[in-house]
């Protein structure tokens, strides 16, 4: 758990340290399952791409063998961003909706609401408006004093989107009163 910790600072190496001094406590499949993500974190900050998505694989093998839903969802938050990264932006879609189907699992409200972030975002990105909009009154479920941050990029994303629709319609491309309702 101490890893964990400085998995939420800018100190990376701090984060692969302790993670690898962990190792020889690690006593099941659901610790090895966190320890290989938190490496998988590590590799992706540094950008070696091949090697978090290593240490993804392992981690997803060892937490489905336990239902480690928070692991899952974490593990496919990494291949979201990856893929993300480098520009697969329908594999990033396809990877965060594997990581929602994981976080509901959880009951962890806010990693739910990063997901319908995640995808909300992601949905814009590849023009699938509708699915957009039901991303973000599913989110809206989650919406409280705590993650107003989350709630201003969610409409930051739809208030862009909406403009860049609007843009369209001027040009006669498409109707948006389905995005307004």
């Amino acid at each position: 758990t101490l890893a964990w910790e400085f998995a939420k600072k800018p100190q990376k190496d701090s984060l692969f340290y302790y993670n690898n001094m962990s190792e020889k406590f690690i006593q099941g499949d659901k610790e090895r399952g966190m320890y290989h993500v938190l490496n998988s974190k590590y590799y992706m900050i540094i950008q070696n791409f091949d090697k978090s998505k290593e240490e993804t694989s392992l981690s997803i093998n060892f937490a489905k063998k336990v239902n480690d839903y928070n692991t899952l969802g974490s593990a496919y938050n990494t291949y979201t961003n990856i893929a993300n990264y480098n520009g697969e932006i329908t594999k990033a879609y396809e990877y965060s909706k594997k990581n929602l189907e994981y976080t509901l699992k959880s009951n962890n409200s806010n990693k739910i609401l990063s997901s319908y972030v995640n995808l909300n975002s992601l949905a814009l990105n590849l023009m699938k408006y509708e699915e957009a909009k039901s991303y973000y009154n599913k989110a809206s479920k989650y919406f409280s004093k705590y993650n107003r941050q989350e709630q201003a990029i969610m409409k930051k994303n739809l208030g862009m989107a909406l403009l860049k629709l609007q843009e369209n319609e001027k040009n006669g491309m498409i109707d948006i009163t389905f995005f307004i309702e």
